[in-house]
């Protein structure tokens, strides 16, 4: 998870944003 997290980070872009709430999105479903 913290792998996802960094790579996340180092994706400081509109589309890593896009992706990074996609992630999120799927952990509230979970």
């Amino acid at each position: 998870m913290t792998k996802l997290l960094n790579w996340f980070t180092q994706e400081e872009s509109g589309q890593g944003l896009v992706e990074y709430g996609l992630i999120l999105a799927l952990i509230a479903i979970v």
